[in-house]
């Protein structure tokens, strides 16, 4: 079954009460058990747990929940859990998706400073992190497009200060973006 912990967070979840017959302490000793048992396939993830005191979970045995009178609420909220994990699991593969795209983007990029650098210097030694945070407002060849003015204007023998050029004329965009809306080369 899990830890201390695993069963504590149920019994919050279920605010202390026996989701069959809705007994609670001190009147009846709490269990955490399975709403499809071990034996039938079920699993020990938090959706398929919930709170059973110790008559109704030694009553249930190992009976598949649909044997058994449960709580309408609580089956609509073990739905609910269901489909919370499920959009979660769809959101974490989303923002991985994103990391996968800037971390091509940020490849793009750390090929331009190395090729205006002749190999001198790399986006690590440049700020990639601040590099990434502009992903997240504008488009790789916009990003390029601003390392190409500081390129031409500061130079490459100095790539910090042609970096923090680069990062000023990208808040720029930036300001200028949010007052007049979206600019064309976004």
């Amino acid at each position: 079954m899990g830890g201390q912990k695993i069963r504590f967070e149920i019994f919050k979840r279920d605010k202390f009460i026996c989701q069959y017959c809705g007994r609670t302490p001190p009147d009846v000793k709490l269990e955490v058990d399975h709403i499809m048992p071990l034996s039938q396939g079920g699993s020990d993830e938090s959706a398929n747990l919930l709170t059973s005191c110790w008559d109704c979970n030694r009553g249930k045995a190992g009976d598949p929940l649909g044997f058994i009178k449960i709580r309408k609420d609580l089956v609509e909220e073990m739905e609910s859990l269901q489909e919370k994990e499920m959009q979660l699991r769809e959101y974490q593969k989303l923002c991985e998706e994103i990391r996968e795209r800037e971390d091509c983007d940020l490849d793009l990029i750390d090929e331009k400073i190395r090729m205006a650098t002749k190999e001198k210097y790399s986006l690590n030694d440049q700020g990639g992190r601040s590099f990434r945070y502009f992903l997240k407002i504008f488009p790789v060849g916009r990003i390029i497009d601003a390392l190409d003015i500081a390129i031409g204007k500061i130079g490459t023998e100095n790539p910090e200060k042609t970096a923090r050029y680069a990062f000023g004329i990208l808040h720029n965009w930036r300001r200028q973006r949010g007052r007049n809306g979206p600019q064309e080369n976004d």
